[in-house]
């Protein structure tokens, strides 16, 4: 299974490999997130894992990462600093290392992504700088002389900041790879999904016909990632949104009446729940058009609602005390009675 998965990742689209993460993880087997000393060109079998392939980030080529599984040959990459010296001479470039710090790949050098980014510009110009001096054997504030081997070693001393939020830093994975490592958006919205008990977008898209009908109303939870304006023929502005949730991704049409009414919430970054009617075409994909739409709660908005909800709903009668004790009065101790 692992070797399928592996083969069927190095030729299928960066929509489809979220896909089949997704799916993989679903059956127990972890995908395992970019890792500057662990990962490969392709994805590859780790164990009983699959580790992502560099070449399947953004801005990364082929080239760069030949060069830089050469080099980590002769011993892993033990700082961030190490990798900048090290591959200085291949074709190091800002954006492709940008892209892999957005991604996680150098997480397990243990410096926050915030940190690397923030230092990024001054650590490319330092190693350009050292470069540079190398035959003049200067050295600058941030480079250190190495006694043992007679050369330059870059030294990087970073800004004191805290690391990105969770949010930002799944923003970051998917502007660099396509999809997240860290989790997903939704995962905040967990409590107010699980309420409404969504249809999972992965159902409207499948490419069973039988799987959904045409005019079938459904309830969707996602990410709204995108927005896209355009004007009816009678100059009205309607919108076409590309709603995600964890597996998979849909287009939502929002006629000019329904944005009159939410606008407010049809937002780029929105997690929303989606009532809608799905609309197929032959030779398109699935479509909802939107009906109505709410935002999600957060968790912990959800978990206070939930909370006042329960205080503030009417108290049951308390039952009737057990009676302990019964008196019956009789005529005397006497009587028939």
């Amino acid at each position: 299974i692992l070797e399928i998965l592996h083969d069927i990742m190095l030729f299928v689209t960066p929509e489809k490999v979220a896909e089949y993460i997704s799916e993989a993880n679903r059956a127990g087997i972890r995908v395992l997130p970019p890792d500057i000393n662990r990962s490969m060109t392709d994805f590859h079998v780790s164990g009983d894992d699959i580790t992502f392939g560099l070449l399947a980030l953004k801005n990364v080529g082929r080239q760069f990462v030949d060069a830089m599984i050469r080099e980590r040959r002769g011993g892993r990459f033990t700082s961030f600093a190490d990798f900048l010296s090290r591959m200085s001479g291949s074709d190091l470039n800002r954006r492709m290392v940008e892209t892999l710090i957005k991604a996680g790949a150098f997480d397990s050098l243990g410096v926050y992504r915030s940190r690397l980014l923030a230092s990024l510009d001054a650590s490319l110009g330092a190693v350009a700088d050292r470069n540079r001096r190398n035959i003049d054997g200067q050295i600058d504030m941030f480079s250190v002389a190495r006694e043992d081997e007679g050369e330059e070693s870059l030294y990087i001393t970073y800004p004191d900041i805290p690391e990105f939020s969770t949010r930002e830093l799944l923003t970051l994975e998917r502007e660099a790879a396509g999809m997240y490592f860290s989790g997903h958006l939704l995962d905040g919205y967990s409590l107010h999904i699980e309420s409404v008990k969504p249809t999972p977008l992965s159902e409207l898209t499948a490419e069973d016909e039988s799987a959904v009908s045409d005019g079938e109303n459904v309830g969707v939870c996602g990410m709204i990632t995108s927005v896209t304006a355009k004007n009816t023929r009678s100059g009205e502005k309607m919108l076409f949104l590309r709603l995600e949730d964890r597996y998979d991704s849909i287009e939502v049409v929002v006629f000019p009446q329904k944005l009159k009414k939410y606008a407010a919430v049809l937002r780029a970054d929105e997690a929303v729940y989606i009532n809608g009617t799905v609309s197929v075409r032959e030779g398109e994909g699935a479509k909802v058009l939107l009906n109505a739409v709410s935002p999600l709660r957060t968790n912990e908005d959800f978990q206070k609602r939930a909370a006042v909800q329960r205080e503030s709903a009417p108290k049951p009668a308390p039952a009737p005390k057990a009676v302990s004790v019964v008196y019956i009065k009789v005529p005397s101790e006497d009587s028939e009675i």
